[in-house]
């Protein structure tokens, strides 16, 4: 994979992110074109940019990976700089980690970009005004800590707990930022992947993965950092069937098979990934982590067991309700704020790794331009397009929202009009390339394939 994402920039047109690629591509959806830049800039490496932020400056500011150092790109005069990232607290020990931040999410001014701990023990800031980067806050080491993130309508930016047992919680003001983490979500790996905020930012929700229910903060609500407490479950936290098992009543039964449960609601053996290496399991049965009640301002919606890797990112509709793009899963899952429920529609089958998440889009003629633009698509797919390999959501003037994971619809779907990437890789399993279209009006799916005519 040569470049990791693609961000729409300043002038209507999508930069692409380097991963192993040594310079920035450039596609022009109206005409069709592509050009790369800062070859003379970038050294080789790979993974070295997880994402891109567009700040109110007109500079793209990519987040650190594996490089040491912020990329930014100047779209207007076609070039590359760098930004350290060895001030602050614990930054030189986080600059020089594997896989240090992923995701970048910009503050309410647009003059900030806070930079999400995947690995790394700080907290990346990059001032936008003063052209810097610093770290801030003392984290506890782990992988895969956080994913995803939600400015919250107080100001402060939610992290969705993916390995960490806890939220992270960024203040970027005024005065110093802060970071802090609230609650204690229990051991479960991959809990949730995704944040979506609702208008307004009154309500953020995380989106399972792993995790059997639905994360909901309700920002004015959680407390301001250091006074945590555990509570009492809510009244509001959805029954679990009856037929659920609860992870302290299968302590005694074997380690392999309590911690499934405990975290999965499934047997150890079911839709283990590919790609995890199990860990040595202790001799002795031993009695899963205590999941602990959620921090005020914290709840639970839904029960949606089942799978692992279930879905991967959420998009907020016109309807009001989130959309969930299936990663494993079998259906859509759709969460209603409104009514506080969810529900699941559109079987879509059972192949894993199917699309992975994205972001809100614009079309100006709704289902007949990602027709017309496929075709478009193809043609930028064979100008060097392929390699960017990447999941989209689009939502078009028809309300409807379009699922996809392919070059050619990546080009097709960015000829059309705001189009981002993800930071989601393509991965050599069971994949789509056919667009999968949600209507919101009848909760349903279809199928649109890569070259689908009018």
């Amino acid at each position: 994979m040569d470049w990791s994402l693609g961000v729409h920039g300043p002038d209507q047109k999508i930069y692409c992110v380097p991963d192993t690629a040594t310079q920035v591509l450039c596609y022009d959806p109206l005409t069709g074109q592509s050009s790369c830049f800062g070859a003379e800039t970038i050294d080789v490496g790979s993974h070295k940019w997880s994402g891109g932020v567009l700040a109110k400056d007109g500079k793209i500011y990519c987040v650190p990976w594996t490089h040491p150092q912020v990329l930014v790109i100047h779209c207007e005069a076609k070039r590359v700089s760098f930004l350290d990232t060895s001030t602050g607290t614990g930054c030189t020990a986080a600059s020089l980690s594997e896989h240090k931040w992923r995701d970048g999410i910009l503050s309410e001014d647009g003059w900030a970009i806070y930079c999400i701990p995947w690995t790394a023990e700080a907290v990346l800031r990059i001032d936008v005004a003063k052209g810097s980067a610093s770290c801030f806050g003392e984290l506890p080491a782990g992988d895969s800590k956080w994913a995803g993130a939600a400015v919250g309508s107080d100001g402060r930016i939610y992290c969705a707990p993916y390995d960490s047992a806890s939220c992270l919680v960024i203040a970027p003001g005024p005065g110093e930022p802060t970071a802090s983490l609230l609650g204690h979500f229990g051991d479960l790996r991959r809990k949730w992947r995704g944040a979506v905020a609702t208008p307004g930012g009154e309500q953020i929700y995380m989106i399972p993965y792993n995790a059997l229910e639905v994360l909901v903060v309700e920002p004015e609500a959680v407390p301001a950092a250091g006074v945590a407490a555990h509570l009492t479950p809510s009244p509001s936290l959805a029954p679990r069937p009856a037929d659920a098992k609860d992870p302290q009543q299968v302590a005694q039964a074997g380690w392999a098979q309590a911690r499934a449960l405990a975290r999965f609601g499934v047997e150890p053996e079911d839709h283990l990934e590919p790609d995890e290496a199990a860990p040595a399991e202790p001799a002795e049965s031993v009695e899963p982590a205590e999941v602990k009640a959620p921090t005020a301002g914290f709840s639970k919606l839904g029960w949606v067991g089942g799978i692992r890797c279930k879905w991967r990112g959420g998009v907020l509709a016109k309807d009001g309700y989130i959309y969930c793009v299936p990663d494993c899963a079998c259906e859509v899952l759709c969460i209603r704020p409104a009514s506080q429920d969810v529900l699941l529609f559109g079987e879509v089958g059972s192949a894993r790794w199917k699309w992975r998440g994205g972001v809100l889009a614009w079309a100006p003629q709704g289902l007949a331009s990602v027709r017309s633009a496929q075709r478009r698509g193809d043609r930028a797919e064979r100008r060097g397009l392929s390699s960017c390999s990447r999941l989209w959501r689009h939502e078009g003037r028809d309300g409807k929202v379009y699922c996809a994971l392919g070059a050619r619809v990546l080009a097709a779907l960015s000829a059309i009009g705001f189009v981002s990437f993800v930071e989601a890789s393509c991965r050599p399993y069971e994949s789509h390339e056919s667009v999968l279209v949600i209507d919101p009006a009848t909760l349903k799916t279809s199928p649109l394939p890569p070259k689908a005519t009018l």
